[in-house]
């Protein structure tokens, strides 16, 4: 995905679609609790389970409901394993329905919901955090433009963001310098990031660029004068 504000949108989209099954798998344990029954188990077994960085260990258990024996395997594993065999376990089941078990502890009810909450919150906060950031930053330079002071500042160089990456990609920020007339001192100024390599694209030797009055550190430099990538629109 070479877009960066694509790769946020999904980042964002996957957030919340990962919190919306954090919220369903909550309610459906919250209901199974309602109507839960405990009964007397025990690990008679551990069902590996391969994953991405090695296996996990689900509890196989077995437990007495109206005097007949049911099995079940656990849907939460982990590693090293949570459980040993032969150990005895408090069952809660649906006596409506008795495959619907589970081993009564807390990772056990609430261990998937918390993971998907987790990375549901980490995802979100990525793809949400950042587009924020860039909506603020957006209506900062809208300002910047209305009420700030404009500056002509000559190009410097073309440089490339190296702490910034992106699926492997970094941006270009254009630098500019302009120098206060009576005193003669310089000022630098970066530009927003780019996505693009400008320099085929430098018809002019000078940008504008917008400072708050009285903050030199608050500013835009405007690139109108070069393409907008089409993806980015």
């Amino acid at each position: 995905m070479k877009n960066p504000r694509l790769l946020l949108r999904f980042f964002a989209l996957a957030g919340l679609v990962l919190l919306a099954l954090a919220l369903l798998t909550g309610i459906k344990t919250a209901t199974f609790l309602q109507r839960a029954v405990r009964a007397p188990g025990e690990v008679v077994d551990l069902y590996q389970r391969p994953s991405r960085n090695g296996s996990t260990y689900a509890p196989v258990v077995e437990f007495t409901h109206d005097g007949e024996r049911s099995r079940f395997t656990t849907s939460y594993g982990s590693y090293p394993p949570q459980f040993n065999r032969g150990q005895r376990v408090e069952v809660l089941y649906d006596p409506g329905n008795v495959n619907d078990a589970r081993i009564h502890t807390f990772a056990q009810l609430w261990g998937v919901t918390g993971f998907l909450t987790l990375i549901g919150t980490a995802f979100s906060a990525v793809g949400l955090g950042s587009s924020l950031l860039r909506w603020r930053h957006g209506r900062t330079a809208a300002s910047l433009r209305t009420r700030g002071t404009a500056l002509v500042a000559e190009l410097k160089d073309v440089l490339v963001d190296t702490g910034t990456s992106v699926d492997g990609r970094h941006p270009y920020q254009i630098l500019v310098e302009w120098r206060e007339p009576k005193s003669g001192q310089a000022y630098l100024f970066r530009s927003d990031n780019l996505w693009y390599n400008p320099e085929k694209f430098l018809t002019t030797k000078t940008f504008t660029v917008y400072v708050r009055p009285g903050d030199m550190t608050t500013y835009h430099v405007d690139l109108s004068a070069l393409p907008k990538l089409a993806d980015d629109a």
